[in-house]
């Protein structure tokens, strides 16, 4: 996670690196490294579309070789973890959650398609809105 991170350890408090780091895009929206550190803390914080569109910045910034596998699954596992918080009140919420992050792996699909696990992910996630629409045509 790089020197930034290091820097920001110090605060112990992540909502605060949150701040500093949401700063620091915003007077340097090249910096990979911060965008970086970003994602990395909005994944601590459960900020998932800020984690998704970090993503996509450092996809945009080519630094395409920090979207490895582990990030993949972290996507994945955001998924789950949503649909698990997320109950039949707030179902519309579930399904912006489900929407961006389909509109994230075609993105990743298009941009680093050749990597299998941006497939495996995308196929993962095609098989859980499956599951979840049979499930509901079971009830």
């Amino acid at each position: 996670m790089g020197q930034y991170f290091i820097l920001f350890g110090f605060l112990e408090k992540f909502s605060e690196a949150q701040s500093a780091l949401e700063q620091g895009v915003k007077y340097a929206s090249t910096d990979w490294r911060l965008w970086n550190n970003l994602m990395g803390v909005s994944l601590r914080n459960k900020k998932f579309i800020r984690f998704y569109s970090c993503i996509e910045k450092l996809v945009l910034l080519v630094h395409r070789e920090l979207i490895d596998e582990q990030i993949i699954q972290k996507i994945t596992q955001t998924l789950a973890y949503q649909t698990d918080q997320l109950n039949q009140e707030n179902i519309i919420q579930s399904n912006i959650n489900k929407k961006r992050i389909l509109k994230l792996y075609e993105y990743l699909a298009k941009e680093i398609g050749q990597k299998y696990y941006i497939w495996e992910g995308l196929a993962n996630r095609i098989r859980t809105k499956i599951n979840s629409r049979f499930a509901t045509l079971l009830q």
